[in-house]
């Protein structure tokens, strides 16, 4: 009936990849993009997208019109990766991948009790699976009702004996600079700390949790600090002690926790005076010094009414603000904060020479009509003031061989202190997958400006190796 159709499915599916396309790509719809990965979040008590879309979308029974379309997808083995960079925060292992056989109703049981990760229900080493009531207290009591079958399942098939050794331990994949993390120093066994002072974030309370250490326990798999709690002094009368230039440079002055709802009940120390004692994977740590004693830093607070406390080298809102940055990153969120440079143009006349350059070099390389050009010369223009680039290239050809035989390229630039700006073309005469790869590439080199460097990112192998060829030849040619 209609000729002009080959494969309406195929028509179903370039609709849906153009509509995601437009909707995560288009500055102006990327706030609904992210509400859109918000209920897919939701719906899937998934961090992100999952791979296996389609082994997840049986247990949700009104799936999203994104959740459709990902799935839809996934059956021509098309995935898609958006370039928002979108997180959850609070572990690294999705209890829907530990637990791959959850129904819709452990689903919605993990949605009301705000339980993603694993890593929320096991032991500060991910070796060993907390009982119910060790979860229930870490939040707070809120949980009612019995024990949920999905808990029952992870203990029933997913621990050892009685001591709840978990049949798969949980490992930390993250590595963090040696210049954002400084982990206390580790050494096997079980050793006491004089004057190790730590800091961490606490992802329960939103809050910097600072604590001096008392026993680190070591073995070659993991290791444990127990900890004294402390906490800032805020009193007004360190403002009769020091004359600060800002607010943020107030001395940190730390004080023994007397008990919060951070101590660890568990924990049997043999110092009774230790009255709030908190235990963590050692390697979430980062260490701060304080003054000595004999340190006038120290010696200027003897006024207060306190009967014992020490005075940080760093700032609160430094450690604060180190320790967020250290959890973002042991999260994989990217907090890579952003600096932008102003380059040092070029006067009026010369720019203005410049680009009559650039324009005439893209006049002269191509064959094709003249908006094509004026586009590329546009986007040279907005390229002018810029030199380090990042692109990425793709290009492809379709039913070659026949007479409807089409051969399209694009790129996009993706370094994000730049404009980003993308492009796509199409050739006729000679269709190849080598041949819309060049031309990808080729156009990315017309539209930069002089002494510019980029890199490109493309999956032609055949482009690959002849820029190798070139670059290894003594010969350079056209």
């Amino acid at each position: 009936m209609y000729p002009h159709i080959d494969n309406l499915m195929d028509l179903l599916v370039k609709s849906q990849l153009n509509a995601l396309s437009a909707l995560f790509n288009t500055d102006i719809l990327r706030p609904i993009a992210i509400q859109k990965l918000d209920i897919l979040t939701h719906e899937f008590w998934y961090p992100g997208i999952p791979r296996d879309i389609n082994k997840y979308i049986g247990k949700i029974s009104s799936p999203s019109y994104l959740s459709k379309s990902l799935a839809l997808l996934e059956q021509y083995q098309i995935h898609l990766d958006p370039t928002i960079s979108y997180g959850i925060t609070g572990g690294h292992i999705p209890i829907v991948e530990y637990l791959p056989n959850l129904s819709s109703n452990d689903y919605k049981s993990l949605r009301n009790k705000r339980i993603m990760y694993l890593n929320q229900l096991v032991s500060t080493d991910g070796n060993y699976l907390l009982t119910w009531n060790e979860v229930k207290r870490l939040n707070n009591n809120n949980f009612k009702g019995p024990k949920p079958k999905w808990f029952k399942l992870l203990e029933n098939d997913f621990t050892l004996s009685n001591y709840r050794t978990l049949t798969h331990p949980l490992n930390d994949n993250y590595t963090i600079p040696a210049r954002l993390q400084q982990i206390p120093d580790q050494s096997l066994g079980n050793h006491k700390k004089r004057n190790e002072w730590t800091y961490h974030w606490d992802a329960r309370i939103q809050n910097c949790i600072i604590g001096k250490t008392y026993i680190q326990d070591t073995d070659t798999c993991s290791s444990i600090t127990t900890m004294e709690h402390y906490l800032p002094f805020n009193n007004s009368s360190i403002l009769n002690n020091v004359t600060p230039q800002s607010p943020r440079s107030l001395p940190l002055i730390l004080i023994p926790c007397s008990g919060c709802h951070l101590n660890d009940h568990s924990l049997i120390l043999q110092d009774a005076r230790i009255k709030c004692s908190i235990s963590i994977r050692t390697n979430r740590l980062s260490t701060f010094n304080i003054f000595n004693r004999l340190n006038q830093e120290h010696k200027r607070f003897k006024n207060l009414p306190l009967s014992k406390y020490y005075v940080s080298t760093k700032p609160l809102h430094q450690i604060r603000h180190s320790a967020h940055s250290i959890y973002l990153a042991q999260h994989n969120v990217n907090t890579v904060t952003t600096t932008i440079i102003t380059p040092e143009l070029p006067s009026l006349h010369d720019q203005n020479h410049v680009l009559q350059q650039l324009s005439s070099v893209i006049a002269s390389a191509l064959l094709c009509d003249d908006k094509i050009k004026l586009t590329l010369i546009d986007i040279a223009s907005k390229f002018f003031s810029y030199t380090n680039f990042q692109f990425y290239s793709d290009g492809s050809v379709s039913d070659i061989g026949t007479i409807n035989s089409k051969s399209g390229f694009g790129w996009v630039q993706t370094n994000p202190l730049l404009p980003q700006i993308s492009f796509l073309g199409s050739t006729i005469f000679f269709p190849s997958s080598f041949k819309s790869e060049s031309f990808a590439i080729l156009t990315i080199l017309l539209v930069l400006p002089p002494n510019a460097t980029c890199e490109i990112f493309t999956d032609s192998q055949n482009c690959i190796d002849a820029f190798n060829q070139r670059l290894g030849s003594p010969i350079i040619s056209p």
